[in-house]
């Protein structure tokens, strides 16, 4: 049906655009984005190639959410310049939409421009723009910096605002817990679970505040529960392993962690853990290969390589160059 309705409508902004988003859901990226791109070409220009609106049933807010989807597809494929250009055309047809600004502002701060990233993020604030998602990305922005007693301002109005998401209350409690608030961090994320909000990274986050608080059985059972919500969270099978190991428990450790690279994992620290314990336990073969395998998915981390050089001198072998 919505095939039918962009033939039929081949200037039709929302339908090229929904289109558009399908295509690239299927996994044809490159006609979904083609199609998103012809619809904005469609309406955006005039027969002499000038600027303009053309169609003027589609609105400048329309070709607004066009350049803004495509924005979304292409920070989904990595691509930051191209989410960047295209955000930023949206924010021109649509100054007042607060979805476009912090999506512009999160590409920017992926850039490593913070600043910029922060001065459109204070400028909807300024102006008064309830949304929650602002206030969220602003503390992302402002803890990341030092700035706690602000972060902590910015996701209390985050939550004011929408009360629900368990992410804002996550990120307070790292905020607060950063600040030497730890009892209440721990009891901001009690709370979730209590109002049966629960979900992994609620349970995730109370592990690395108990972790941190060196409450190591309490720390387990939460990362238990989180690996338990979502397997293939394997951030917090990592940590679980590592708390386990902690303990004592190296053998299991161990275990968990060969499950993981057995169901494949993306994440070198999983077999940067895996080398460490092996070490630990005089597997130096073993350790040479997990530390391998952590400096080849991630080869700019100078950890890995020191700890594989650390490996191989005990072996009695250099570190080849």
């Amino acid at each position: 049906m919505l095939r039918i309705g962009v033939e039929t409508s081949p200037r039709s902004v929302v339908g090229r655009v929904a289109l558009g988003r399908l295509l690239h859901a299927e996994g044809n990226a490159e006609e979904g984005l083609a199609q998103i791109r012809s619809a904005i070409d469609l309406q955006s220009r005039d027969t002499d190639g000038s600027l303009a609106i053309a169609d003027p049933e589609a609105p400048e807010m329309e070709l607004a959410q066009a350049y803004g989807e495509l924005g979304h597809l292409l920070l989904r494929q990595g691509d930051l310049d191209g989410a960047e250009t295209a955000f930023s055309k949206a924010v021109e047809f649509d100054p007042f939409a607060p979805g476009l600004h912090n999506a512009l502002a999160d590409v920017l701060a992926r850039r490593g421009r913070h600043e910029e990233a922060l001065t459109i993020l204070r400028g909807l604030v300024e102006r008064g723009t309830p949304d929650a998602h602002v206030y969220n990305q602003l503390g992302h922005l402002l803890a990341r910096r030092g700035d706690l007693d602000a972060a902590e301002a910015a996701f209390r109005d985050a939550i004011r605002l929408d009360p629900v998401l368990t992410g804002f209350h996550t990120a307070l409690a790292g905020v607060l817990d950063r600040q030497g608030r730890s009892e209440e961090a721990v009891g901001i994320v009690n709370g979730l679970i209590d109002a049966g909000m629960r979900d992994v990274h609620v349970y995730g986050q109370l592990g690395h505040l108990l972790l941190r608080r060196g409450e190591l059985e309490a720390a387990e059972a939460a990362f238990r529960r989180a690996s338990e919500t979502d397997p293939g969270a394997h951030g917090y099978r990592r940590a679980l392993a590592d708390v386990t190991a902690r303990q004592g428990r190296r053998d299991e450790a161990l275990a968990i962690l060969r499950e993981v690279i057995a169901a494949g994992t993306g994440d070198p620290h999983i077999h940067a853990l895996q080398g460490h314990l092996l070490s630990q336990s005089g597997e130096l073969e073993g350790a040479e290969a997990a530390f391998r395998r952590a400096s080849e998915m991630d080869p700019a981390v100078a950890g890995f390589r020191n700890a594989l050089a650390d490996v191989l001198a005990r072996q009695g072998r250099p570190l080849s160059r």
